[in-house]
């Protein structure tokens, strides 16, 4: 019998539906391999996506008002709650050393982020606080 294209197409298909059917075969028995889309604590995961959202909406009206603006010692915050203890969050994408996180406790200053902690970019700097059993989450994106 003589090969023509027709039949190399066929030949190339079944060739390339084995060659898959090898791969999956072999990722399905793998045992090092975690493919497994559920996480084992997904209750728990979900209360903590839930507990952020919730922080985010108590904290909205905070956010709208909230102005980030540089000064001589870093960036400041105004206005954010007196006398109560802030966590305050750096997060940098593009570099996961630079990040950072303190707490602080404001008496009348605005909040102030230090300059050696900030570098030039895009930063997503979060606020977080407790009062009264209730939790407020503010979340910006800045460029510094």
């Amino acid at each position: 019998m003589k090969i023509n294209w027709g039949w190399g197409i066929v030949i190339s298909f079944v060739l390339f539906i084995g060659f898959m059917g090898y791969f999956v075969f072999r990722i399905q028995t793998e045992k090092k391999l975690n493919h497994s889309l559920v996480n084992t604590a997904y209750y728990k995961e979900e209360l903590k996506v839930e507990g952020h959202l919730t922080a985010l909406i108590n904290g909205k009206p905070w956010s709208d008002s909230l102005q980030l603006f540089k000064t001589s010692l870093g960036l400041s915050a105004k206005p954010l709650p007196l006398n109560q203890m802030i966590h305050i969050e750096g997060y940098r994408a593009s570099d996961e050393k630079k990040d950072f996180e303190f707490l602080t406790l404001l008496k009348n200053n605005p909040g102030v982020i230090n300059d050696s902690l900030l570098t030039k970019g895009k930063w997503k700097i979060s606020f977080s606080w407790i009062t009264d059993d209730v939790t407020y989450l503010i979340e910006k994106e800045i460029y510094y």
